[in-house]
């Protein structure tokens, strides 16, 4: 007999009992259930009808919002110092609303709305990678062709990757997915945040343009073969799209409609693309570290300088280099070089710059303030102070001193993370 059709008996408890063996009686310890039939109004589920659906969802909804951090009238945040604009460590008080900052102040009364104290801690910007590949190295260059005008990396970006998760709990909040190096135009990137309430996520697809004169643009039997084919290349694609009527992320590039970020590993890079700069008045910044004792005087005319990722044990003249670009008035970002690198790299490279020469104020700004700017999100990202998004990180100490660790996160104004205490259960 087959087990759909095994013979099935019914217990006084309403319990069924089948047997390979056909109905057999089977000590049940429950007592038999009483029947009786409700009435309909009394049959109907408490979440049945309409309006108590709505308030068991309001009431959801108030939980999620209280267990994130995020209440409805707003957040105050408090802590020891505050990270402010220009890069100094001040004192006060962070208080957010509908996911951005709304004061920054020493008065606010932390009695009016929910609130998290960090006795010890500094609350900074989210730190920000101006060259990132999280979730997407190797998937960001098409190599068909060595001028791709119109591709963007948000196609490529995984908000599933294991890496996003390791850099939002070392207090990066947001990068930007940049093409590599392979192309002499590899596109545009796009600015994405590590975690939010919904996962990572691309926040804005109209990142900078990809531009490079590195070795690895060149290719073995196909143009560009030379520093002096690439340059010659983009000289002629430059002037195409002035003539032109397109409209793609380079032609808007070209129109200063957005910036561009171009890889000049060595010193005659470096010299090459500020010719092209002059010629054609572009909003260019330049990635190099190696020459900056050379050359940091020949950038006056750029828009900045990303240096690094930077180790320790490097070179002086590549520890130096931010410092050098400081002195020469060029506005420094420092890059973390993610996933590749560590996902301290930002503070790493942050505080070698610090140690050869480079102000605390500039080195906290290179990881924060500077590359937000950079990434077309000046006044936005990178900064406390009113209208800007509320993404922070609460550091233990002095985020340039690298025994700080990361207290919270904080990505449009919700707790994403919070490193364990002791107070906490096993």
């Amino acid at each position: 007999m087959s087990l759909m059709h095994r013979p099935t008996r019914r217990l006084g408890c309403g319990c069924q009992w089948r047997s390979a063996h056909g109905t057999r009686d089977v000590l049940c310890q429950r007592a038999p259930r009483t029947e009786r039939t409700l009435p309909a109004r009394e049959r109907q589920s408490l979440f049945s009808t309409p309006w108590h659906r709505l308030a068991a969802c309001a009431i959801l909804v108030l939980a999620l919002t209280a267990s994130s951090g995020l209440a409805s009238d707003g957040l105050l945040i408090q802590a020891r110092g505050v990270l402010m604009p220009g890069g100094e460590i001040g004192e006060g008080a962070v208080e957010i609303a509908a996911g951005k900052i709304k004061q920054v102040s020493q008065t606010v009364d932390s009695d009016a709305i929910p609130h998290h104290r960090y006795e010890t801690g500094v609350i900074c910007p989210g730190l920000i990678d101006i060259t990132g590949q999280l979730g997407a190295d190797g998937q960001t260059a098409e190599r068909s062709a060595p001028l791709q005008l119109g591709i963007s990396t948000g196609a490529a970006f995984d908000a599933y990757h294991r890496h996003m998760a390791l850099a939002m709990r070392a207090g990066v909040t947001a990068f930007v997915l940049l093409p590599n190096d392979n192309n002499l135009v590899g596109g545009a990137g796009v600015v994405c945040h590590t975690g939010s309430e919904n996962g990572p996520e691309v926040i804005s697809t109209d990142g900078p343009v990809k531009l490079s004169v590195a070795p690895d643009a060149f290719r073995l039997n196909v143009a560009p073969t030379s520093r002096a084919g690439a340059i010659d290349m983009l000289r002629k694609a430059f002037e195409k799209s002035r003539s032109g009527d397109s409209n793609t992320a380079f032609d808007r590039f070209v129109r200063k409609e957005r910036v561009g970020i171009i890889a000049t590993p060595s010193g005659a890079d470096v010299l090459a693309a500020m010719q092209l700069q002059r010629r054609f008045d572009l909003p260019l910044i330049l990635t190099h570290t190696a020459d900056a004792l050379d050359v940091a005087g020949a950038v006056a005319g750029a828009r900045g300088v990303i240096v690094g990722p930077l180790a320790f044990g490097a070179p002086r003249r590549y520890a130096a280099a931010a410092a050098q670009f400081e002195k020469a008035e060029v506005p420094v970002a420092i890059a973390g070089g993610l996933p590749a690198w560590s996902a301290d790299s930002l503070r790493t490279g942050a505080a070698i710059a610090v140690r050869h020469g480079m102000s605390a104020a500039a080195a906290r700004r290179a990881i924060t303030e500077v590359p937000a700017t950079f990434a077309g999100h000046e006044g936005q990202l990178g900064v406390i102070q009113p209208g800007a998004r509320a993404d922070l990180v609460v550091f233990s100490g002095d985020p340039l001193d690298l025994r700080s660790r990361v207290l919270a996160v904080y990505i449009d104004g919700r707790r994403v993370y919070r490193a364990p205490t002791a107070d906490d259960q096993p």
